[in-house]
């Protein structure tokens, strides 16, 4: 009878021990995810500005070809319209429809 006893008093322990671990694991999977989160946040915020600069450099480079053919809504915005060359940004005025454009309201 001791015997049985002593085995559940050994298990116990071995079990409160595993929850001790992994108790501790996630604790510092939640310390490395708190560093890796600004690090995440920069890259992202690179890529969007990679991305909008490449959109913008397509657009400046092909967009004065398409007018007539392009959809509206196709600028998101007049600051996204008005980093274009001055020449574009009139063809388009009379073509492509903008999103926040206070003439269209």
């Amino acid at each position: 009878m001791f015997h049985g006893f002593r085995l559940q008093e050994i298990d116990q322990d071995s079990s409160s021990n595993l929850l001790e671990e992994r108790r501790q694991r996630k604790t510092l999977e939640l310390a490395e995810k708190e560093v890796e989160r600004p690090m995440e946040e920069l890259r992202q915020q690179a890529e969007d500005e990679a991305i909008a600069e490449e959109r913008r450099r397509i657009l400046e480079q092909h967009a004065p070809l398409l007018i007539g053919f392009l959809p509206p809504g196709l600028f998101r915005n007049m600051a996204e319209m008005s980093s274009l060359p001055e020449n574009i940004q009139a063809q388009f005025r009379r073509h492509v429809l903008i999103q926040d454009d206070p003439d269209l309201w």
